[in-house]
């Protein structure tokens, strides 16, 4: 593929010649590269536009163009030296000629105004001041931009033919980019907000494309946090899009940043494109109906789309991808929270990407919210959405989308830098020596690793501007100064960046690392600026010498070390520490604040490395199961290399060192739990006492704070997850107790049918009794877990009183009772078969019914039973009622005798009399009449039922002897006179004062005669 520099090296050495032919590739240029192409109708070279107004002369203007909207743009190509630095002078013709307005309109010929050079050199400050100050913007593109162009450049400027790069696709080693559309496209069928976290380099920027193109959406917003972002995004999107779209982008100036964060600051002109922050065009290109259209702006710019919307009748997006999207975890009021809120940009779906995201505490929102701010999370699904999509680092090395790494931590002892100096091997910066170890022992330890590792592009990472700018100064004498075996091989450029830099510059000065040749090395150094969205060289490593404590900010770097690239296998992060070796305790050095930077890299890459992380705590709780004497002897996962421990320094430091790299990045839980599964493998259970003590450590009081942080729901799940895995371990040490308890009753329930368990009960060897005796008394003081009370509740019989289980007892001899009689009209004298005078239990009730002290429910159940009366006296006549009734089961009437009485000595015959006497009386109930005249061969009348009676016996004697001759002083098995009984009945025949009907039925019966004479 020809490159730009190939092209540019072949033009003629004449300087008017090459003129002519640059303005001719600038046309080539722009009618070629997507970021220009996909904007531009038409560009004409001056001479050949129909608007000029020198046909026969130039103006300052080489080329124009016509965008797309119908504005015109003026351009300049100049092809400069690439050493050259453009000056005011240079620009004012082309300045003052394209300032011209429409003769028609009175407005502005020109929209836009575009510099081409080829110089590498930055603007001069006066030429940028002019450029900056003018009403018609001008966009600028150097060397360094047109070399960075990723398009076939003509093979010479007298043949201007060239195939455009194919578009990437999801195909192939790219596969996993159309994995992460599918699963963001498959996340937005089920919500209109998600999150996409891929790690970085892995090419978010690509899959929103693909994204954005498998929605077919017509509308869509990217959002990002620079200039230099959105321009890398409009340049990746234009050149691999398979959909042709219109553009708009919406941003300003960036200010300079604050307090030396060293964030890099771009102007528009950097962009080389027009860009608006007016609401009346940003609402006027989204009502367009024309065909896709994507609005790419900066978050700090997204206030001004919220105001388009306010303008009204604005379609709303399709889709809104927010990029960075950890920049929208913030203060609800910021400009970056602007995209959360659906009523101030309206979106139908929503798109967070990051690599990192921000996830802020319970405990920092709430001290926010008190404060008076609102702070959004990225956990928070209500704004955020759930995770349509996730690519850690981790997977990604092992999906070989990234090199692996290895973290490579540097010792520089304090007596090593004092032997040197001692032998005049120190530096001086401005003419000072610098004889303080700490300042140069960054140097040092980068420079160990490069020859160590043979590393030849390095950035280092600063916290300050100053210190970057420092380290980068004097680098090249630390090196020169140090023994030959100990720095790098070869020669050695150094550099810095910084936030006030343009953008080109900065990318001038990173294309010069990329092109570090062989046997050089080349190293960078920068605060911040290079941590989140711009393009690097391919590294070999990244150092952090002094970095900020934003584990977002390590892990934007730390991608810079890993992106993938020809021959590459290893990225390298040199972590430099000085070692204060006057200092005998190990544990006193290792306080010391320049062990800070190793602490906070390796948090910051554990968060983002599930393996490390999980090698780590692996770690962390084998110290937990290591005697103390033997914890020194673990080793770091393979991706930590402390190496370069000077031997001053001895093998316990390196032991207490390594521990505490494990102590510093993993939680103490990790190690508390290696002691509880220490006692485990021990005990063969967790059922940990709480006095326990290992080591000096209070496992136990370790062990009843997991359970209570579980009572208070704040337990994290895994830790949760991990003990409840252990043998014997449970949430509640007493509810072990309990469990037994309650399983002992249960077994009694089997063999019993309730839990009406006796005091005295002992089941085994366990008080059964006793412990049923403990629950009743928690649960009369409030005390009794309601988990615990509802289980004893479900228990067949169960009750809280003690006394209840009397009653209990006495209810079922009741049931008992039912079951064999029929019903619940118990004799006063009654007794069950164990002795116990259930009659007078049912008198006792009765009496504490009449009293109103008898609990309803035991009413209710009683009144249930078949027969029950709550009066004595109902109850007394329902028992000879029953007895009646057994006697006419008996004798199939209910003729009885008077001087009648049942087995049992109840004297039925005169109960039966005195029936029929309430009733002559009208003083028996009305029920009761009812159910003894349903009763076979009732008889209200008393000598009618005598003479029933004595008619049956009749039957018997006439059964059992043949005929009806009964002698006269017969009497039967009972003593009845039958024969005088039968005499009086033809006595009465004879008189005439038998009853018709007795007479037939007299007559009836077999062998009987009037006038027979019995023998007496």
């Amino acid at each position: 593929m020809t490159t730009f520099t190939d092209l540019f090296e072949r033009l003629d050495p004449d300087d008017n010649i090459r003129g002519k032919q640059f303005e001719r590739i600038c046309k080539w240029y722009l009618e070629h590269d997507p970021f220009y192409a996909s904007q531009l109708a038409h560009v004409w070279l001056w001479k050949d536009w129909p608007g000029r107004w020198y046909p026969k002369k130039e103006a300052g203007i080489d080329l124009v163009a016509q965008h797309r909207d119908g504005t015109l743009w003026a351009i300049q190509a100049k092809a400069y030296d690439q050493a050259y630095a453009v000056t005011k002078h240079d620009v004012d013709k082309f300045l003052s000629e394209s300032n011209r307005k429409d003769d028609n309109t009175g407005r502005p010929l020109f929209a836009y105004r575009l510099l081409l050079v080829t110089t590498r050199k930055q603007l001069g400050s006066t030429a940028r001041n002019t450029i900056n100050a003018q009403a018609i913007p001008v966009g600028y593109r150097g060397r360094t931009e047109l070399d960075a162009v990723e398009i076939d450049w003509p093979a010479s400027p007298s043949d201007l033919r060239a195939r455009r790069l194919p578009p990437k696709k999801p195909i192939g080693h790219w596969a996993y980019q159309g994995e992460a559309m599918n699963n963001v496209v498959n996340g937005f069928r089920q919500a209109d907000r998600g999150k996409l976290i891929m790690a970085c380099g892995t090419g978010k920027t690509l899959t929103a494309l693909f994204i954005r193109e498998k929605l077919a959406a017509r509308r869509t917003l990217v959002l990002v946090p620079s200039l230099q972002l959105m321009k890398q995004t409009i340049g990746e999107w234009t050149r691999n899009k398979t959909v042709d779209f219109d553009f708009l982008p919406v941003c300003s100036d960036e200010t300079v940043s604050k307090d030396d964060e060293d964030m890099p600051v771009s102007s528009t002109s950097d962009l080389g494109l027009p860009v608006t922050t007016a609401p009346e065009e940003i609402a006027a290109f989204l009502r367009r109906r024309s065909g896709p259209l994507v609005v790419f702006a900066t978050y700090q710019s997204s206030p001004e789309i919220a105001k388009a919307y306010r303008l009204g009748r604005v379609p709303a997006f399709d889709l809104a991808i927010a990029d960075e999207a950890h920049r929208c975890a913030a203060a609800h009021s910021s400009e970056f929270a602007t995209i959360l809120d659906n009523e101030k940009i309206k979106a139908h779906r929503r798109l967070f990407m990051t690599a990192t995201p921000r996830i802020y505490s319970a405990h920092v929102l709430k001290a926010a919210k008190e404060a008076g701010y609102e702070f959004a999370s990225m956990d928070d699904e209500e704004r955020f959405g759930k995770v349509f999509h996730r690519l850690t680092f981790h997977q990604a090395i092992e999906r070989n989308l990234l090199t692996d790494y290895q973290v490579a931590i540097i010792g520089v002892d304090k007596a090593t830098y004092r032997a040197w100096a001692e032998k005049g091997w120190f530096i001086t910066i401005d003419g000072k020596e610098v004889k303080d170890a700490r300042s140069v022992a960054g140097q040092i330890g980068l420079a160990k690793a490069m020859r160590e590792y043979d590393l030849h592009r390095v950035i280092t990472f600063h916290r300050l501007v100053k210190g970057a700018t420092a380290f980068k100064a004097s680098f090249p004498d630390v090196i020169d100064w140090m023994p030959a075996r100990q720095r790098p091989k070869g020669k050695l450029w150094t550099d810095h960046v910084d936030g006030t830099m343009s953008a080109w510059e900065r990318q001038r000065r990173l294309q010069r690392l990329g092109d570090v040749g062989t046997g050089e090395h080349g190293v960078i150094s920068n605060a911040r600026c290079l941590t989140e969205g711009i393009d690097v060289p391919t590294l070999d490593g990244v150092a952090f010498i002094d970095p900020k404590r934003s584990d977002i900010d390590i892990a934007q770097a730390v991608g810079r070390a890993i992106r993938l690239a020809d021959g590459k296998t290893l990225g390298t992060i040199v972590i430099p520490v000085f070692i204060d070796t006057d200092e005998p305790d190990p544990d006193v050095i290792l306080k010391d604040s320049a062990f800070k930077a190793v602490w906070d890299v390796l948090l910051a890459l554990r968060a983002h490395d599930e393996d490390l992380a999980q090698q780590l705590d692996d770690l962390r709780r084998m110290l937990g199961r290591l005697p103390r004497g033997r914890r020194g002897s673990l080793r770091l996962p393979p991706k930590i290399k402390v190496v370069d421990i000077p031997d001053v320094c001895g093998g316990e430091f390196a032991s207490a060192f390594k521990v505490r790299i494990i102590e510093q990045t993993t939680a103490s839980w990790e190690f508390w739990f290696g002691l509880l599964e220490g006692f485990v493998q021990q005990n063969d259970h967790a059922r940990v006492p709480q006095s326990y003590v290992v080591d000096g450590y209070r496992l136990g009081m370790w062990v009843n704070t997991q359970r209570q942080l579980h009572a208070r729901g704040i337990l994290n799940g895994d830790r949760k997850r991990r003990l409840a895995c252990l043998p014997g371990w449970t949430w509640d040490p007493y509810g072990d107790q309990w469990e037994e308890g309650f399983s002992q009753l249960l077994k009694y329930v089997e063999l019993n049918g309730d839990a009406r368990v006796p005091k005295s009960c002992v089941i085994g060897g366990y008080k059964l009794g006793s412990w049923i005796k403990q629950q009743r008394r928690a649960f009369s003081k409030g005390l009794l877990d309601p988990d615990r009370e509802l289980r004893l509740k479900a228990l067949p019989g169960w009750t809280w009183d003690a006394y209840a289980d009397q009653w209990e007892s006495r209810f079922r001899l009741l049931l008992d009772y039912v079951e064999h009689y029929g019903d619940a009209v118990v004799p006063t004298s009654y007794r069950s078969d164990d002795g116990y005078q259930l009659g007078k239990w049912v008198a006792v009730q009765r009496n504490f019914h009449s009293d109103r002290t008898l609990e309803a429910d035991r009413e209710v159940r009683l009144e249930n039973l078949p027969g029950w009366s709550w009066s004595g006296r109902d109850a007394m006549w329902e028992q000879g009622f029953r007895h009646l009734l057994d006697y006419v089961r008996r004798y199939g009437d209910a003729l009885v005798p008077v001087a009648y009485k049942t087995d049992d000595g109840y004297p039925l015959g005169q109960w039966v009399a005195t029936q029929r006497f309430f009733r002559a009386k009208g003083t028996l109930d009305a029920d009761r009449e009812r159910r003894l005249g349903e009763l076979s061969g009732w008889m209200w009348n008393g000598r009618d039922a005598i003479w029933e009676e004595r008619f049956r016996r009749l039957l018997d004697y006439v059964e059992s002897n043949g005929d009806a001759l009964v002698p006269r002083r017969y009497k039967d098995a009972d003593g009845d006179s039958l024969g005088v009984w039968v005499m009086r009945q033809r006595k009465s025949y004879a008189e005439g004062t038998l009853e018709p009907g007795r007479e037939r039925r007299l007559a009836d019966v077999p062998g009987w005669t009037w006038k027979v004479r019995s023998p007496t």
